[in-house]
């Protein structure tokens, strides 16, 4: 799946969260993704919402991790 596709980093929630988070992770790793960070934090999108627990999967190990957290959150949620 992901070898066209270059390296790709996602948000996803816990494997422990539900049985469909499980299998979300589960269908991840058949495709050539990893866990990166299993206490990631996605920012709130709003001052009224949450920030959330998730996990950082990629298709590769960035050679800076807190760097590539920087760079989503600059890119995604600061804009």
């Amino acid at each position: 799946m992901t070898e066209n596709l270059g390296n790709i980093v996602l948000e996803t929630e816990p494997k422990e969260l539900s049985n469909i988070a499980e299998r979300r992770v589960g269908f991840y790793k058949k495709n050539g993704f990893s866990v990166l960070d299993e206490s990631y934090i996605q920012p709130s999108y709003s001052q009224d919402k949450n920030p959330l627990n998730l996990w950082l999967m990629g298709t590769f190990e960035p050679d800076n991790l807190t760097q590539t957290i920087a760079e989503i959150h600059k890119i995604v949620y600061q804009n």
